[in-house]
């Protein structure tokens, strides 16, 4: 981890070490496979009944930009950030003990999710996540919308 301080980080910067305040990982590896297309699947899923928007019709599919883990623990956080030019972000609630921070979004929207819950979100949407009490495992999948012919070599 960098020690870099608040200050010195954009918050429209693509999220890097310095953005959390806990233990990070790099995950993208095949065993997230079956991850990654369940949450792909349902971000489609979601863009056709809510947004109107099918993807596969557009000749457009989602590839994962990168994957990560992390472990926040008593008083972690992380700053205002983005994760832009990603299309979609997602993060998968692996465990939520009670006392966890929420996810803030644009510093007024707060998510409170449960262990077992997805969260997703256009990857310019401002969002932070307060200090927190209680121990929280996540996993965030960046995805881009690509023409179908450029996804495959993104895979």
């Amino acid at each position: 981890m960098t020690s870099n301080s608040t200050s010195e980080m954009s918050q429209f910067s693509v999220p890097t070490e310095a953005t959390v305040f806990g233990w990070k990982s790099n995950l993208l590896t095949d065993k997230f496979g079956p991850l990654i297309q369940v949450v792909s699947d349902k971000i489609k899923e979601a863009s056709r009944l809510h947004l109107s928007t099918d993807l596969a019709a557009l000749n457009y599919d989602l590839a994962v930009a990168d994957c990560w883990c992390a472990v926040y623990d008593k008083s972690n956080y992380t700053v205002p950030h983005t994760h832009m030019p990603t299309t979609f972000s997602a993060v998968v609630y692996l465990e939520m003990d009670t006392g966890s921070s929420p996810i803030v979004f644009n510093n007024s929207v707060a998510a409170n999710p449960t262990s077992g819950t997805l969260v997703f979100f256009p990857g310019h949407l401002l969002h932070h996540v307060p200090a927190t009490e209680g121990k929280r495992i996540i996993v965030v999948i960046n995805y881009l919308a690509l023409p179908i012919f450029l996804a495959p070599a993104m895979k």
